[in-house]
Protein backbone atom coordinates (compact mmCIF):
# COMPACT_ATOMS: atom_id res chain seq x y z
CA UNK A 1 0.00 0.00 0.00
CA UNK A 2 1.21 4.00 -0.73
CA UNK A 3 0.21 4.63 3.07
CA UNK A 4 3.17 3.80 5.71
CA UNK A 5 3.32 0.20 6.58
CA UNK A 6 6.35 0.45 9.04
CA UNK A 7 4.78 3.42 10.86
CA UNK A 8 7.68 3.34 13.49
CA UNK A 9 10.70 4.62 10.80
CA UNK A 10 8.22 7.95 10.71
CA UNK A 11 5.88 10.63 12.93
CA UNK A 12 13.23 -19.65 -7.05
CA UNK A 13 16.70 -19.21 -7.40
CA UNK A 14 18.19 -22.58 -6.50
CA UNK A 15 21.41 -24.23 -7.13
CA UNK A 16 24.91 -23.16 -7.90
CA UNK A 17 27.92 -23.98 -10.38
CA UNK A 18 31.56 -24.25 -9.79
CA UNK A 19 33.16 -21.13 -10.26
CA UNK A 20 29.98 -19.06 -9.94
CA UNK A 21 30.42 -15.26 -10.02
CA UNK A 22 29.58 -13.61 -6.81
CA UNK A 23 26.32 -12.31 -8.08
CA UNK A 24 25.14 -15.49 -8.47
CA UNK A 25 26.02 -17.55 -5.40
CA UNK A 26 22.75 -19.01 -4.01
CA UNK A 27 21.32 -21.23 -1.86
CA UNK A 28 20.87 -24.67 -2.78
CA UNK A 29 18.19 -26.72 -3.23
CA UNK A 30 18.13 -28.13 0.27
CA UNK A 31 18.09 -24.61 1.95
CA UNK A 32 21.63 -24.89 3.52
CA UNK A 33 24.13 -22.32 2.90
CA UNK A 34 26.78 -23.66 0.57
CA UNK A 35 30.59 -23.78 1.93
CA UNK A 36 31.34 -21.77 -1.00
CA UNK A 37 29.38 -18.97 0.69
CA UNK A 38 30.53 -19.17 3.51
CA UNK A 39 33.92 -19.15 2.96
CA UNK A 40 33.59 -16.40 1.05
CA UNK A 41 31.78 -14.10 4.24
CA UNK A 42 34.47 -15.42 6.21
CA UNK A 43 37.35 -14.11 3.58
CA UNK A 44 35.17 -10.87 3.28
CA UNK A 45 35.26 -9.80 6.83
CA UNK A 46 39.04 -10.48 7.42
CA UNK A 47 39.77 -8.29 4.44
CA UNK A 48 36.98 -5.23 5.18
CA UNK A 49 36.45 -4.83 9.06
CA UNK A 50 39.44 -1.94 9.21
CA UNK A 51 37.63 -0.47 5.88
CA UNK A 52 34.49 -0.55 6.87
CA UNK A 53 35.04 0.80 10.84
CA UNK A 54 32.53 -1.98 12.16
CA UNK A 55 33.70 -3.95 14.76
CA UNK A 56 34.44 -7.22 14.18
CA UNK A 57 31.28 -8.95 15.36
CA UNK A 58 29.04 -6.26 14.07
CA UNK A 59 30.64 -6.62 10.36
CA UNK A 60 30.28 -10.48 10.86
CA UNK A 61 26.77 -10.06 12.03
CA UNK A 62 25.97 -8.10 8.94
CA UNK A 63 28.12 -9.80 6.29
CA UNK A 64 26.97 -13.17 7.68
CA UNK A 65 23.34 -12.31 7.77
CA UNK A 66 22.96 -11.09 4.40
CA UNK A 67 23.30 -15.01 3.33
CA UNK A 68 22.41 -16.40 5.97
CA UNK A 69 19.45 -14.44 7.11
CA UNK A 70 17.37 -15.48 3.71
CA UNK A 71 14.27 -18.04 4.81
CA UNK A 72 15.04 -21.19 2.24
CA UNK A 73 11.31 -21.99 2.73
CA UNK A 74 10.00 -19.12 2.06
CA UNK A 75 12.18 -17.57 -0.78
CA UNK A 76 11.74 -20.38 -3.06
CA UNK A 77 7.99 -20.14 -2.58
CA UNK A 78 8.54 -16.85 -4.07
CA UNK A 79 9.22 -15.92 -7.74
CA UNK A 80 11.48 -13.96 -9.93
CA UNK A 81 10.66 -10.21 -11.53
CA UNK A 82 10.38 -11.47 -15.02
CA UNK A 83 8.22 -14.38 -13.60
CA UNK A 84 5.34 -11.70 -12.48
CA UNK A 85 6.10 -9.14 -15.24
CA UNK A 86 3.61 -8.41 -17.74
CA UNK A 87 3.83 -8.37 -21.24
CA UNK A 88 4.15 -4.78 -21.79
CA UNK A 89 7.24 -5.10 -18.65
CA UNK A 90 10.57 -3.37 -19.77
CA UNK A 91 14.22 -4.50 -17.77
CA UNK A 92 16.27 -1.65 -17.68
CA UNK A 93 19.95 -2.19 -16.78
CA UNK A 94 20.84 1.21 -15.02
CA UNK A 95 22.83 2.79 -12.09
CA UNK A 96 26.41 1.48 -10.64
CA UNK A 97 26.84 -1.27 -10.21
CA UNK A 98 24.18 -2.10 -12.62
CA UNK A 99 20.36 -3.37 -11.58
CA UNK A 100 17.56 -4.80 -13.58
CA UNK A 101 14.90 -2.00 -12.99
CA UNK A 102 11.55 -3.01 -14.26
CA UNK A 103 9.65 -0.64 -16.40
CA UNK A 104 6.37 -0.02 -18.06
CA UNK A 105 6.31 1.51 -21.49
CA UNK A 106 3.57 3.33 -23.33
CA UNK A 107 4.14 4.91 -26.68
CA UNK A 108 1.84 7.17 -28.49
CA UNK A 109 -0.13 5.58 -30.97
CA UNK A 110 0.91 8.28 -33.56
CA UNK A 111 4.04 9.61 -31.90
CA UNK A 112 4.32 13.02 -32.37
CA UNK A 113 8.15 14.87 -33.80
CA UNK A 114 7.62 17.36 -31.09
CA UNK A 115 6.35 15.58 -28.44
CA UNK A 116 6.58 15.67 -24.57
CA UNK A 117 8.15 11.87 -23.30
CA UNK A 118 8.16 11.16 -19.74
CA UNK A 119 9.01 9.11 -16.78
CA UNK A 120 6.74 8.31 -13.64
CA UNK A 121 7.61 7.86 -9.96
CA UNK A 122 5.76 6.14 -7.58
CA UNK A 123 5.05 6.44 -3.95
CA UNK A 124 6.44 4.33 -0.83
CA UNK A 125 4.90 0.91 -1.11
CA UNK A 126 3.78 1.40 -4.72
CA UNK A 127 4.96 0.34 -8.29
CA UNK A 128 4.32 1.02 -11.72
CA UNK A 129 0.54 -0.69 -11.20
CA UNK A 130 -0.53 3.15 -10.02
CA UNK A 131 -0.27 4.87 -12.68
CA UNK A 132 -1.91 1.88 -15.18
CA UNK A 133 -4.85 3.85 -15.81
CA UNK A 134 -3.75 7.17 -16.77
CA UNK A 135 -0.25 6.59 -18.41
CA UNK A 136 -1.84 5.15 -21.63
CA UNK A 137 -4.39 7.84 -21.68
CA UNK A 138 -0.93 10.56 -21.00
CA UNK A 139 1.20 9.21 -23.43
CA UNK A 140 -1.43 9.67 -26.46
CA UNK A 141 -1.91 13.35 -25.27
CA UNK A 142 1.90 14.05 -24.73
CA UNK A 143 2.68 12.73 -28.13
CA UNK A 144 5.66 10.53 -27.47
CA UNK A 145 7.15 8.11 -24.56
CA UNK A 146 5.77 8.08 -21.65
CA UNK A 147 7.67 5.24 -19.05
CA UNK A 148 6.76 4.29 -15.33
CA UNK A 149 9.84 2.35 -13.41
CA UNK A 150 9.93 0.43 -9.62
CA UNK A 151 12.23 2.66 -7.46
CA UNK A 152 14.67 0.40 -5.67
CA UNK A 153 13.30 -1.74 -3.03
CA UNK A 154 9.52 -1.61 -4.82
CA UNK A 155 7.52 -3.15 -7.56
CA UNK A 156 9.70 -5.53 -10.00
CA UNK A 157 12.73 -3.89 -9.89
CA UNK A 158 15.48 -5.84 -8.87
CA UNK A 159 16.83 -6.40 -5.25
CA UNK A 160 20.51 -6.83 -5.38
CA UNK A 161 22.69 -9.56 -3.94
CA UNK A 162 24.44 -6.86 -1.13
CA UNK A 163 27.66 -8.84 -0.23
CA UNK A 164 28.42 -7.88 -4.19
CA UNK A 165 27.21 -4.37 -3.91
CA UNK A 166 29.45 -3.96 -0.79
CA UNK A 167 32.40 -4.49 -3.02
CA UNK A 168 31.58 -2.11 -5.58
CA UNK A 169 30.35 0.52 -4.07
CA UNK A 170 30.02 2.33 -0.49
CA UNK A 171 26.51 3.64 -1.33
CA UNK A 172 23.31 1.27 -0.72
CA UNK A 173 21.03 0.48 -3.71
CA UNK A 174 18.03 1.82 -1.21
CA UNK A 175 19.70 5.69 -0.85
CA UNK A 176 17.50 8.80 -2.17
CA UNK A 177 20.54 9.46 -3.88
CA UNK A 178 20.66 6.12 -5.96
CA UNK A 179 16.77 6.39 -6.58
CA UNK A 180 17.52 9.99 -8.36
CA UNK A 181 20.66 8.60 -10.28
CA UNK A 182 18.75 5.53 -11.27
CA UNK A 183 15.85 8.18 -12.49
CA UNK A 184 18.38 10.04 -14.48
CA UNK A 185 19.80 6.86 -16.22
CA UNK A 186 16.43 5.38 -16.99
CA UNK A 187 15.30 8.33 -18.76
CA UNK A 188 18.87 8.22 -21.10
CA UNK A 189 18.64 4.56 -21.60
CA UNK A 190 14.97 4.29 -23.10
CA UNK A 191 16.49 7.56 -24.92
CA UNK A 192 13.37 10.25 -23.73
CA UNK A 193 13.66 13.71 -24.81
CA UNK A 194 11.63 16.26 -23.94
CA UNK A 195 10.80 15.29 -20.51
CA UNK A 196 8.10 15.50 -18.24
CA UNK A 197 8.73 13.80 -14.64
CA UNK A 198 6.34 12.55 -12.41
CA UNK A 199 5.98 11.25 -8.86
CA UNK A 200 3.57 10.39 -6.65
CA UNK A 201 4.01 10.61 -3.26
CA UNK A 202 7.64 9.36 -1.97
CA UNK A 203 8.52 9.65 -5.55
CA UNK A 204 7.74 13.43 -5.53
CA UNK A 205 11.42 14.04 -3.46
CA UNK A 206 12.51 11.91 -5.81
CA UNK A 207 11.55 13.72 -8.96
CA UNK A 208 11.90 17.30 -7.36
CA UNK A 209 15.64 16.27 -6.24
CA UNK A 210 16.45 15.35 -9.95
CA UNK A 211 14.65 18.34 -11.08
CA UNK A 212 17.03 20.93 -8.81
CA UNK A 213 20.21 19.10 -9.72
CA UNK A 214 19.65 19.36 -13.68
CA UNK A 215 18.49 16.32 -15.26
CA UNK A 216 16.92 17.39 -18.64
CA UNK A 217 13.62 17.78 -17.88
CA UNK A 218 11.24 20.21 -18.87
CA UNK A 219 8.16 19.88 -16.19
CA UNK A 220 7.47 18.68 -13.30
CA UNK A 221 3.74 17.43 -12.33
CA UNK A 222 3.59 15.92 -8.76
CA UNK A 223 0.65 14.01 -7.12
CA UNK A 224 0.16 14.40 -3.26
CA UNK A 225 3.58 15.01 -2.98
CA UNK A 226 5.68 14.39 0.20
CA UNK A 227 6.45 17.44 1.66
CA UNK A 228 8.02 16.62 4.78
CA UNK A 229 8.54 13.58 6.85
CA UNK A 230 9.27 14.00 10.80
CA UNK A 231 11.12 11.16 12.35
CA UNK A 232 12.15 11.20 16.43
CA UNK A 233 15.93 10.59 16.52
CA UNK A 234 15.75 8.48 19.46
CA UNK A 235 13.29 5.85 17.53
CA UNK A 236 15.34 6.16 14.15
CA UNK A 237 18.42 5.11 16.19
CA UNK A 238 16.31 2.13 17.67
CA UNK A 239 15.22 0.76 14.53
CA UNK A 240 18.31 1.50 13.18
CA UNK A 241 19.54 -0.92 15.26
CA UNK A 242 16.90 -3.35 15.49
CA UNK A 243 16.56 -3.68 11.67
CA UNK A 244 20.16 -4.02 11.18
CA UNK A 245 20.28 -7.52 13.04
CA UNK A 246 19.67 -9.62 9.73
CA UNK A 247 17.38 -12.35 11.22
CA UNK A 248 15.26 -10.46 13.50
CA UNK A 249 15.17 -6.67 11.12
CA UNK A 250 14.23 -9.19 8.07
CA UNK A 251 11.40 -11.04 9.59
CA UNK A 252 9.97 -8.18 11.33
CA UNK A 253 9.67 -6.53 8.30
CA UNK A 254 8.59 -9.53 6.13
CA UNK A 255 5.87 -10.29 9.15
CA UNK A 256 5.01 -6.23 9.57
CA UNK A 257 3.69 -6.39 5.78
CA UNK A 258 1.97 -10.01 5.73
CA UNK A 259 -0.06 -8.98 8.96
CA UNK A 260 -1.09 -5.54 7.23
CA UNK A 261 -2.43 -7.14 3.95
CA UNK A 262 -4.22 -9.50 5.35
CA UNK A 263 -7.87 -10.20 6.34
CA UNK A 264 -9.41 -6.55 6.82
CA UNK A 265 -6.61 -4.99 7.70
CA UNK A 266 -5.39 -4.29 3.44
CA UNK A 267 -9.30 -3.42 2.82
CA UNK A 268 -9.18 -0.62 5.85
CA UNK A 269 -5.22 0.53 4.11
CA UNK A 270 -7.45 0.72 1.17
CA UNK A 271 -9.49 3.03 2.14
CA UNK A 272 -7.18 5.34 4.08
CA UNK A 273 -5.66 6.33 0.66
CA UNK A 274 -8.84 6.55 -1.33
CA UNK A 275 -12.01 9.09 -0.55
CA UNK A 276 -14.43 6.63 -2.67
CA UNK A 277 -14.20 2.98 -2.90
CA UNK A 278 -16.39 2.94 -5.69
CA UNK A 279 -14.28 4.81 -7.79
CA UNK A 280 -11.87 1.96 -8.11
CA UNK A 281 -12.14 -1.93 -8.75
CA UNK A 282 -11.27 -3.49 -5.60
CA UNK A 283 -9.96 -7.08 -5.77
CA UNK A 284 -7.49 -5.47 -8.71
CA UNK A 285 -6.41 -2.86 -6.72
CA UNK A 286 -5.18 -5.41 -3.83
CA UNK A 287 -3.71 -7.76 -6.21
CA UNK A 288 -1.87 -5.11 -7.76
CA UNK A 289 -0.43 -3.41 -4.64
CA UNK A 290 0.14 -7.20 -2.93
CA UNK A 291 1.70 -8.59 -6.35
CA UNK A 292 5.66 -7.38 -5.37
CA UNK A 293 5.43 -9.67 -1.85
CA UNK A 294 5.20 -12.36 -4.18
CA UNK A 295 9.32 -11.45 -5.03
CA UNK A 296 11.46 -12.66 -4.53
CA UNK A 297 13.95 -10.91 -1.56
CA UNK A 298 10.56 -8.09 -1.29
CA UNK A 299 11.38 -8.29 2.61
CA UNK A 300 15.12 -7.40 2.07
CA UNK A 301 14.27 -4.87 -0.13
CA UNK A 302 11.83 -3.21 2.16
CA UNK A 303 14.24 -4.11 5.14
CA UNK A 304 17.03 -1.92 3.59
CA UNK A 305 14.81 0.94 2.19
CA UNK A 306 13.46 1.39 5.84
CA UNK A 307 17.27 1.41 7.07
CA UNK A 308 18.56 4.26 4.85
CA UNK A 309 15.45 5.91 4.86
CA UNK A 310 15.77 9.76 6.62
CA UNK A 311 13.28 12.68 7.44
CA UNK A 312 12.85 15.63 5.16
CA UNK A 313 11.64 18.98 4.73
CA UNK A 314 11.30 20.14 0.91
CA UNK A 315 10.88 23.87 2.20
CA UNK A 316 13.93 24.11 3.77
CA UNK A 317 16.10 23.22 0.51
CA UNK A 318 16.58 27.56 -0.97
CA UNK A 319 17.06 25.79 -4.37
CA UNK A 320 13.44 25.55 -4.92
CA UNK A 321 12.62 29.01 -5.08
CA UNK A 322 15.35 29.26 -8.21
CA UNK A 323 13.63 26.29 -9.87
CA UNK A 324 12.22 27.82 -12.80
CA UNK A 325 10.97 24.81 -15.16
CA UNK A 326 7.29 24.61 -14.84
CA UNK A 327 5.65 22.42 -12.06
CA UNK A 328 2.15 20.95 -11.56
CA UNK A 329 1.40 20.32 -8.18
CA UNK A 330 -2.07 17.58 -7.70
CA UNK A 331 -3.88 17.01 -4.67
CA UNK A 332 -6.76 14.88 -3.20
CA UNK A 333 -9.45 16.94 -1.42
CA UNK A 334 -9.77 14.51 1.09
CA UNK A 335 -5.94 13.06 1.51
CA UNK A 336 -5.69 11.28 4.98
CA UNK A 337 -2.28 10.67 4.41
CA UNK A 338 -0.49 13.58 3.86
CA UNK A 339 -1.52 17.51 4.77
CA UNK A 340 -2.69 19.44 1.91
CA UNK A 341 -1.27 22.76 3.39
CA UNK A 342 1.90 21.08 2.54
CA UNK A 343 1.46 20.51 -1.06
CA UNK A 344 0.17 24.41 -1.13
CA UNK A 345 3.51 25.95 0.93
CA UNK A 346 5.29 24.20 -1.75
CA UNK A 347 3.80 25.05 -4.62
CA UNK A 348 4.03 28.59 -3.22
CA UNK A 349 7.77 27.96 -2.37
CA UNK A 350 8.38 27.05 -6.26
CA UNK A 351 8.27 30.21 -8.56
CA UNK A 352 6.23 28.50 -11.57
CA UNK A 353 4.10 26.20 -9.77
CA UNK A 354 0.27 25.61 -10.21
CA UNK A 355 -1.72 23.91 -7.70
CA UNK A 356 -4.73 21.98 -8.15
CA UNK A 357 -6.95 19.92 -5.94
CA UNK A 358 -9.61 17.64 -7.10
CA UNK A 359 -12.65 17.11 -4.96
CA UNK A 360 -14.27 14.14 -3.74
CA UNK A 361 -10.96 12.41 -4.04
CA UNK A 362 -7.72 10.79 -1.69
CA UNK A 363 -4.10 10.65 -1.77
CA UNK A 364 -3.98 8.81 -5.21
CA UNK A 365 -5.54 11.09 -7.86
CA UNK A 366 -3.88 9.25 -10.62
CA UNK A 367 -6.25 6.21 -10.05
CA UNK A 368 -9.32 6.98 -8.06
CA UNK A 369 -9.85 10.19 -10.64
CA UNK A 370 -7.56 9.46 -13.96
CA UNK A 371 -9.86 10.88 -16.39
CA UNK A 372 -10.02 14.22 -13.83
CA UNK A 373 -6.57 13.93 -13.33
CA UNK A 374 -5.12 13.83 -17.25
CA UNK A 375 -7.56 16.33 -17.91
CA UNK A 376 -5.55 19.14 -15.43
CA UNK A 377 -2.76 17.58 -16.76
CA UNK A 378 -3.62 17.87 -20.54
CA UNK A 379 -4.25 21.44 -20.03
CA UNK A 380 -1.11 22.34 -18.22
CA UNK A 381 0.45 20.34 -20.85
CA UNK A 382 -1.38 23.40 -23.63
CA UNK A 383 0.70 26.52 -21.01
CA UNK A 384 4.08 24.31 -21.54
CA UNK A 385 6.66 25.76 -24.08
CA UNK A 386 6.96 24.00 -27.29
CA UNK A 387 9.04 20.59 -27.29
CA UNK A 388 12.67 21.48 -28.83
Amino acid sequence: MPAFVFSPLLSSNSGRRRGASVTELTEGEDGEVSKEIERYVLRQVREKVLESGRSALEESIYLAGNVLGKAPSTQRKLKKPEELADGDSVFVKAGSPPMRVHCKLCEAVEESACGWDGLMLHGMLGSTFTYRRIQPLLASRMGGKLASMDLPGFGLTERPNLLAWRLLSKDSPYTPRHAEELTRQVMAKLKLKNSVLFGHSMGAPVALSAALNGAPISGLVLFSPAVKIQQVPFMKQFMNTFLTVPWVGRRAVRKSMEKAVEGDRVYHMIKRNFHDLSKIPLEETIDGYTQPLRVQDWDSGLQHYYLNFDGFNLLQDSRIKRLNIPVLIISGEHDRVLHTSDMKALSKALPNSKFHVLPDCGHIPQEEKPVETYSVIAKWLESLPAPR
